[in-house]
């Protein structure tokens, strides 16, 4: 049979669309041609250049109306059993039609935001059969997160149950990204809490717990967690002699030093003293006397003991009390 010139034009623009969807796609259908056929066709492609999405558009539409003559396509059960009978015998049935209802069960413990996420991705192909798995109670949760989303209006088509071994393929790699979707939020979200964490430290007291107080009432995990993280000058002075030693071997400053001495406490004054060499202290004792006391130069050296800290802690050097 020859192909007229509008059917072989018509078929040019069918697999270079298909093409640019999904490279090799149209290798098979074309070695199953009749070689001149074949030859006509790519004849065509070749000759082609830019192609309006209209004229794309117009050939899929009027391919997709031949398939599938705007018939529904169903799956279910009830054809499953009758070719399943017919190709393997009645034993089989109830296995094979148990195993595909048991396929993509994570589905349910993912979040309805994380699908939703997903369908913004995926071919209207891929939402339909990602729905054909989903519980109904699920696929409510989703549905209403979607909105006027095409596909809520695609779903009466049904969908074509792709063979068992693609459909392993298929749940693997979906099992794979939200588990990857999954790990990158927790990342995130910890990166965020840290980052919170990091702020609220350099707070006053007052303040700090005022906030803490607010996320306890909105967010009492976050709060925990926050609270575990957060690491304080007053922690700092908690301690042992050793770390402190450390600290100040690796990075002391004695004027710092010489202002936190003017506002602290006895015992961590005698703490801070223990912790220096004699080299150090007389130093120190020295840059004290006749200092007065300047609130503004006290917290630079709190904030200089505490980035102190943080950076003996990131080189393994130091273990802060409250870092998990």
């Amino acid at each position: 049979m020859r192909l007229t010139t509008e059917q072989v034009q018509k078929a040019a623009v069918l697999f270079l669309s298909l093409e640019k969807i999904a490279p090799g796609v149209i290798e098979p259908i074309i070695s199953g041609m009749e070689s001149d056929h074949a030859k006509t066709i790519l004849g065509a492609m070749s000759e082609m250049n830019c192609l309006s999405p209209e004229r794309c558009q117009s050939v899929i539409k009027e391919f997709y109306a031949v398939a599938f003559d705007n018939e529904s396509i169903y799956g279910g059960s009830g054809v499953t059993a009758r070719i399943a009978t017919a190709v393997f015998g009645e034993d089989q049935t109830s296995a094979i039609i148990k195993n595909n209802k048991d396929r993509f069960r994570f589905l349910d413990n993912v979040s309805d935001e994380d699908i939703v996420q997903f369908l913004g991705t995926e071919t209207n192909q891929a939402k339909t059969l990602l729905f054909h798995f989903l519980s109904p109670k699920k696929a409510s949760q989703v549905l209403l997160l979607l909105g006027d989303d095409p596909v809520v209006f695609s779903l009466d088509k049904g969908v074509s149950v792709p063979s068992p071994d693609l459909l392993d393929e298929v749940e693997v790699a979906w099992a794979a990204y939200f588990d990857r979707l999954q790990q990158e939020r927790s990342s995130s979200d910890d990166a965020s809490v840290r980052k919170i964490a990091s702020m609220i430290e350099y707070l006053p007291k007052s303040r700090r717990e005022s906030l803490l107080k607010g996320y306890s009432q909105r967010s009492p995990e976050l709060a925990q967690r926050l609270r575990q993280l957060v690491f304080t000058f007053d922690d700092l002075m908690d301690l042992p002699d050793e770390t402190l030693r450390t600290m100040m071997s690796a990075s002391f400053d004695y004027r710092h030093v010489a202002h936190l001495r003017l506002q602290l406490q006895e015992d961590w004054v005698a703490k801070i003293n223990r912790c220096m060499t004699d080299k150090m202290l007389s130093r120190v004792d020295i840059e004290t006397s006749g200092l007065t006391f300047d609130q503004e130069r006290t917290d630079e050296a709190k904030r200089y003991f505490m980035e102190t800290a943080r950076k003996l802690e990131q080189e393994g050097r130091v273990t802060l009390r409250c870092q998990n």
